[in-house]
């Protein structure tokens, strides 16, 4: 209809795989995996870091959700995808393409949380704290797991804000 190309296209030239989607890894759509669609999308393990990224236009809309690995490629060298065009963005500097170990460690802390979350990553249940921590490499550390139950805990669910600032400390 616009003229340019379908994401798969795009996927295809980027990474080297035609897949329909620009999340990490891939998802199950619908409540239950058993009776739902298995979508996929960037898969690092497979791949590695994509030498160019991808970003777009219509994320801060929530209407596609762009993985890590795109957003943080080998080079700094974007392909911003918008409703009607692409368009190519760069720079200078390597290390804009990386992220800093505060940066990885909050990635590594919504991945596990978004992994024992029943939402879309918003809320989880208590009882999967301790996997969690143990997930951070701090489950060992009973004293560290019931300062976590007390800060983190109300009404046996935790939230993400919560959890985030928690591990930031």
């Amino acid at each position: 209809r616009f003229g340019h190309c379908s994401q798969e296209l795009v996927n295809l030239m980027l990474i080297g795989e035609a897949t329909s989607n620009v999340f990490d890894g891939s998802r199950w759509l619908g409540d239950d995996p058993s009776s739902g669609f298995l979508v996929k999308g960037v898969d690092g393990d497979r791949i590695g870091s994509p030498q160019v990224g991808f970003l777009s236009e219509l994320e801060p809309m929530r209407y596609l959700s762009v993985g890590t690995l795109y957003k943080c490629p080998e080079y700094p060298i974007w392909v911003l995808g918008s409703p009607t065009h692409y368009t190519l963005i760069f720079s200078a500097r390597r290390s804009d393409s990386q992220l800093s170990e505060e940066a990885q460690l909050e990635q590594k802390a919504k991945k596990i949380f978004v992994e024992n979350a029943f939402d879309e990553g918003g809320l989880a249940m208590a009882t999967n704290l301790s996997n969690m921590l143990e997930a951070l490499g701090l489950g060992n550390n009973h004293v560290r797991l019931a300062q976590a139950q007390t800060e983190l805990v109300r009404e046996d669910v935790i939230l993400w804000e919560d959890f985030r600032s928690w591990t930031n400390r």
